[in-house]
């Protein structure tokens, strides 16, 4: 049987309290333990393959400048594309690209000898660093390393307990509450049954992340922006008490509608009743004393057939070479992910077979999910650079990568999406209608898993694999522990974690 141990979950009818790990730096192996499909059900080890290249990495001598160390997530095609972008700056520099930047990171930090510049999805991790004293403020460099008008909210999140300090900008954006379908196919209109929908929830560290964007951009298109903020950042009122916490009804509304979407096609399973009744995980565990096994571990429920359970068993990114769920999964024809998938998932071979249209339409719900739904906003993400070592090389590279010039070069040999308002390289209607939301077209929510403290965002993406498991259970247990996980971050961060998350209010 397929297991997957619960880590990141404190105690939730049965599930094992786990200690609150320590706050001087983030988790390395933070990550949920449970492999999603695919790859990761796969034994696998994973070699944090060092790709280095760069200029300037002889011994430094009285006319040779000191290379300057650069840690980033891309490899590959968008890695030669970033070398060509540091290339540009002139600086001499040492460029390390792996999948795995989050560890790789957080092991040269440990060891005193963190990379000059790194780049990391989201800005939930960066701050930890950043409360830790490892990075350096923007904002006080003179001259400014870029202009902060180019980048306008939600591109620049401020930490309330750091005022007026501004540690990251952003290298590469993308846009979420995003739908894609074949072109040639009717553009989707109304909310879409399950049988149409391409999902998969494996990753090669992060397994359950896309089941996380399904629950947040629900939690946006059905709530608006500012219960969206309240409830990514931990928010409080005046009297200390959490203004949208885990176990908020809309937030268990938002689990329901996605839960409800993935058991549409799911077997009644022996001694279910269909009303949602929550597992009885303290006999489970019971069961698991009575065999021998760990009880910290939560056996895998899953569904008698069904699209949760082939979620739960296909990587996000569908085979290699396969072009992406969208054309190797057998039956679907929608995939509810970012702009990213156009070219990390199509890629070449499918770039211009794909076309897109915004999730409020879509997406599973009443009375919002309509033809005639208006978008309460839009999701977004980023990879955002912080400067670990301040040296005149490290300022001239990072003020190269967050030019115009420097932005619009990336954008268009390495086909991504610039947060740099200035930037514009679309060529088609696709890449058009991305651009214009992604510079004002509609309000802008940073991804809320990437807002959270590290033990949060892990448990969120565990707690959406557990739910696929048995997709028929009530959330509310999950929930529960979700706060009180949450509830352990309080007691060393005080909430909001982060301000300025969104464009605007709504």
């Amino acid at each position: 049987m397929t297991r997957m141990t619960a880590r990141a979950l404190p105690r939730a009818e049965g599930r094992p309290a786990t200690p609150a790990p320590a706050r001087a730096l983030p988790r390395a192996k933070g990550r949920p333990a449970t492999r999603g499909p695919a790859r990761a059900l796969r034994p696998v080890i994973l070699a944090l393959t060092v790709l280095l290249a760069g200029c300037g990495l002889a011994a430094p001598g009285p006319d040779r400048p000191q290379a300057v160390t650069v840690l980033g997530p891309w490899t590959g095609a968008q890695g030669d594309a970033f070398r060509a972008l540091l290339d540009g700056s002139g600086v001499p520099y040492s460029y390390e690209g792996t999948a795995a930047q989050r560890e790789v990171l957080l092991s040269q930090v440990q060891s005193g000898s963190p990379p000059d510049v790194a780049v990391l999805p989201g800005v939930g991790e960066l701050a930890e660093y950043a409360r830790g004293k490892h990075l350096r403020d923007l904002g006080s460099i003179d001259p400014p390393l870029y202009d902060p008008e180019q980048y306008g909210a939600p591109w620049q999140p401020r930490l309330p307990d750091l005022p007026g300090q501004v540690f990251w900008v952003p290298l590469k954006a993308d846009l979420k509450s995003l739908v894609w379908y074949r072109k040639g196919e009717p553009a989707p209109t109304s909310p879409a049954p399950l049988p149409a929908w391409c999902m998969g929830m494996g990753d090669d560290g992060a397994s359950g992340w896309p089941g996380s964007d399904w629950i947040e951009d629900l939690m946006l298109q059905m709530y608006g922006t500012e219960v969206y903020t309240q409830w990514a950042t931990g928010s409080r009122d005046p009297a200390g008490r959490t203004l949208v916490p885990w176990t908020d009804l809309r937030v268990l509304k938002a689990w329901q509608t996605w839960s409800a979407l993935m058991a549409q096609d799911v077997r009644e399973k022996p001694g279910r009743t269909g009303t949602g009744e929550a597992p009885d995980r303290e006999s489970d565990r019971e069961s698991d004393r009575a065999r021998g096994a760990d009880p910290g571990e939560v056996p895998d429920q899953a569904p008698a057939g069904g699209a949760a359970e082939r979620a739960l068993l296909t990587d996000h990114r569908g085979e290699p070479h396969s072009g992406g769920l969208l054309f190797s999964l057998p039956g679907c024809s929608l995939e509810h992910q970012g702009s990213f998938a156009r070219t990390a998932f199509y890629g070449d071979e499918h770039r211009d077979d794909v076309a897109v249209v915004g999730s409020e339409r879509v997406l599973p719900g009443s009375p919002w999910g309509r033809s005639q739904a208006q978008a309460r906003g839009r999701e977004v993400s980023g990879d955002f650079a912080v400067l670990f070592n301040d040296t005149p090389g490290a300022r001239r590279l990072l003020r190269h990568l967050a030019s115009e010039e420097g932005q619009r070069s990336w954008a268009r040999d390495a086909k991504v999406f610039s947060a740099n308002s200035k930037v514009r390289v679309a060529s088609d209607a696709a890449d058009t209608f991305i651009e214009k939301n992604l510079v004002g077209g509609q309000r802008l929510c940073l991804d809320a898993s990437d807002l959270m403290p590290a033990t949060v965002r892990d448990a969120f993406y565990e707690a959406t694999l557990l739910q696929l498991a048995d997709p028929t259970s009530d959330p509310l247990p999950l929930l529960k522990s979700l706060q009180r996980v949450q509830q352990r971050e309080e007691e060393e961060t005080e909430p909001p974690w982060l301000t300025g998350v969104c464009s605007a209010p709504q």
